[in-house]
């Protein structure tokens, strides 16, 4: 009877009698109970939100999955050491790693010597050197005229004696009439050579035949054959 019935249902049912006869026959027909079976408004919206549910778990999953492996994948990419581009660049500029080229990188550097004093560093390693922009200090404390100046020049210093130093920086034989130039030689007068070498002169110390007293050898002064001090004359 219980199975009779059961299957006349499930004939006359269809695709729903099939669910109603399973729920019963589970529940031994006579003691038939209504748990687990599912309405049909209930399954749609059951149904629905399960694939729904389902769905959104599934797909938050999957894109969590991608969204991760993309990310740690561009975080490695990522976590390399920068290397610094300064080649070509003027040193000081951007390193495009946060930083400034700095000498040695390849950066070009420009001298800063403008205003600055020959010799102090350049900014570039080096030092600020002549027709750089920098300012030079002479050095020409007891050096002789013609030397050296230190800054591509000459000093206007000493000569010696019988001579002085021209506008050139060249010693010239001088000042005349007290030098003159002899046979290649610069020579004194005679009053010039006793006063150099701190002898009287009370005139007539230009002689021809020697010295009574001390004197020049001949030839020593461009007036005399002999310069003797007076007194005492000549001989």
């Amino acid at each position: 009877m219980c199975a009779a019935g059961l299957l006349s249902l499930r004939c006359s049912l269809g695709a729903l009698g099939v669910l109603a006869w399973w729920v019963l026959a589970a529940g031994g027909c006579g003691g038939a109970t209504t748990t687990g079976y599912v309405f049909p408004d209930d399954d749609g919206a059951g149904g629905s939100a399960g694939a729904a549910g389902s769905h959104a778990t599934g797909g938050a999953a999957g894109g969590g999955g991608h969204g991760g492996g993309q990310g740690g994948g561009q975080g490695a990419a990522g976590g390399g050491p920068c290397t610094p581009a300064c080649g070509g660049k003027a040193c000081g500029s951007a390193d495009g790693c946060g930083g400034t080229c700095q000498l040695g990188s390849g950066c070009i550097c420009t001298p800063a010597c403008g205003g600055q004093a020959c010799g102090t560093a350049d900014g570039c390693g080096g030092t600020c050197q002549l027709g750089s922009g920098c300012f030079c200090s002479q050095i020409c404390d007891g050096k002789a005229c013609g030397s050296a100046d230190g800054c591509g020049g000459t000093c206007p210093g000493t000569c010696p004696w019988g001579s002085f130093c021209d506008d050139g920086h060249v010693c010239q034989c001088g000042p005349s009439p007290h030098f003159k130039l002899v046979g290649g030689k610069c020579l004194a007068s005679c009053g010039q050579w006793l006063s150099h070498n701190g002898l009287s002169d009370k005139g007539g110390g230009c002689c021809k035949s020697g010295c009574a007293g001390a004197g020049s050898g001949v030839g020593a002064t461009w007036d005399c054959v002999y310069c003797c001090e007076s007194p005492p004359g000549c001989k």
